[in-house]
Protein backbone atom coordinates (compact mmCIF):
# COMPACT_ATOMS: atom_id res chain seq x y z
CA UNK A 1 0.00 0.00 0.00
CA UNK A 2 1.34 3.36 -1.13
CA UNK A 3 1.22 6.15 2.00
CA UNK A 4 -0.68 9.13 1.23
CA UNK A 5 1.02 12.08 1.11
CA UNK A 6 -1.37 13.84 3.66
CA UNK A 7 -0.11 11.52 6.48
CA UNK A 8 2.34 11.92 8.86
CA UNK A 9 5.56 9.51 9.08
CA UNK A 10 5.87 6.57 10.65
CA UNK A 11 8.56 8.89 12.99
CA UNK A 12 5.51 10.21 14.70
CA UNK A 13 4.67 7.05 16.44
CA UNK A 14 8.89 6.74 17.65
CA UNK A 15 7.87 8.39 20.99
CA UNK A 16 5.28 5.36 21.21
CA UNK A 17 7.68 2.51 19.52
CA UNK A 18 11.35 3.74 19.83
CA UNK A 19 11.84 0.90 17.36
CA UNK A 20 11.35 1.91 13.68
CA UNK A 21 10.38 -0.87 12.20
CA UNK A 22 7.36 -1.40 15.22
CA UNK A 23 6.47 2.85 14.58
CA UNK A 24 6.36 1.48 10.75
CA UNK A 25 4.16 -1.38 11.61
CA UNK A 26 1.90 1.24 13.55
CA UNK A 27 1.48 3.40 10.66
CA UNK A 28 0.70 0.62 8.39
CA UNK A 29 -1.67 -1.42 10.54
CA UNK A 30 -3.53 2.15 10.85
CA UNK A 31 -3.42 2.84 7.05
CA UNK A 32 -5.00 -0.36 6.75
CA UNK A 33 -7.60 0.80 9.15
CA UNK A 34 -8.12 4.42 7.43
CA UNK A 35 -8.93 2.14 4.33
CA UNK A 36 -11.92 0.58 6.22
CA UNK A 37 -10.48 -2.52 7.57
CA UNK A 38 -11.17 -2.22 10.94
CA UNK A 39 -14.64 -1.19 10.20
CA UNK A 40 -16.49 2.65 10.17
CA UNK A 41 -15.23 3.68 13.59
CA UNK A 42 -11.89 3.06 13.61
CA UNK A 43 -11.72 3.81 10.16
CA UNK A 44 -12.36 7.18 11.53
CA UNK A 45 -9.64 7.46 14.23
CA UNK A 46 -7.10 5.84 12.18
CA UNK A 47 -7.69 8.83 9.36
CA UNK A 48 -7.51 11.29 12.22
CA UNK A 49 -4.16 9.88 13.90
CA UNK A 50 -2.80 9.51 10.18
CA UNK A 51 -3.41 13.30 9.43
CA UNK A 52 -2.30 14.18 12.58
CA UNK A 53 -5.52 15.52 13.87
CA UNK A 54 -5.41 13.55 17.28
CA UNK A 55 -2.31 11.72 18.51
CA UNK A 56 -2.41 7.86 18.96
CA UNK A 57 -2.35 8.24 22.54
CA UNK A 58 -5.17 10.94 22.86
CA UNK A 59 -7.31 8.73 20.19
CA UNK A 60 -6.92 5.61 23.08
CA UNK A 61 -9.16 7.70 25.39
CA UNK A 62 -12.22 8.57 23.10
CA UNK A 63 -13.91 5.79 24.38
CA UNK A 64 -15.34 4.70 21.13
CA UNK A 65 -12.02 4.17 19.68
CA UNK A 66 -11.54 2.12 22.78
CA UNK A 67 -14.67 0.39 22.92
CA UNK A 68 -14.30 -0.96 19.13
CA UNK A 69 -9.87 -1.90 19.45
CA UNK A 70 -10.82 -3.78 22.52
CA UNK A 71 -12.93 -5.56 20.60
CA UNK A 72 -10.77 -6.85 17.62
CA UNK A 73 -8.03 -7.51 20.18
CA UNK A 74 -10.53 -9.59 21.68
CA UNK A 75 -11.70 -11.34 18.61
CA UNK A 76 -7.79 -11.57 18.11
CA UNK A 77 -6.71 -13.28 21.11
CA UNK A 78 -9.76 -15.93 21.00
CA UNK A 79 -8.45 -16.50 17.07
CA UNK A 80 -4.39 -16.74 18.17
CA UNK A 81 -5.41 -19.01 21.57
CA UNK A 82 -8.15 -21.34 18.98
CA UNK A 83 -4.72 -22.23 16.74
CA UNK A 84 -2.42 -24.73 17.28
CA UNK A 85 1.12 -24.58 18.84
CA UNK A 86 2.67 -25.37 15.21
CA UNK A 87 0.57 -22.63 13.40
CA UNK A 88 1.06 -20.09 15.91
CA UNK A 89 4.70 -20.89 15.27
CA UNK A 90 4.69 -20.21 11.89
CA UNK A 91 2.55 -16.98 12.27
CA UNK A 92 5.34 -16.10 14.73
CA UNK A 93 8.03 -16.97 12.28
CA UNK A 94 6.15 -14.99 9.33
CA UNK A 95 5.60 -11.93 11.89
CA UNK A 96 9.35 -11.54 12.88
CA UNK A 97 10.24 -11.97 8.97
CA UNK A 98 8.28 -9.23 8.20
CA UNK A 99 9.24 -6.48 11.16
CA UNK A 100 12.77 -7.60 10.33
CA UNK A 101 11.64 -6.02 6.55
CA UNK A 102 10.15 -3.29 8.11
CA UNK A 103 12.93 -2.41 10.32
CA UNK A 104 14.61 -2.76 7.21
CA UNK A 105 12.24 -0.10 5.34
CA UNK A 106 12.73 1.81 8.19
CA UNK A 107 15.93 2.46 8.07
CA UNK A 108 16.45 3.07 4.38
CA UNK A 109 13.29 5.82 4.48
CA UNK A 110 16.27 7.91 6.01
Amino acid sequence: MQSDPKYVGHEEFLSIAPDPGVALLIKKQLEGLAAGKGGEVLKEMATDVLTGRIGLREAMQVPAYEEELVTNIDKFQRHWSDMSSEDRSQAQAVADRFLGDLRQEATEAH
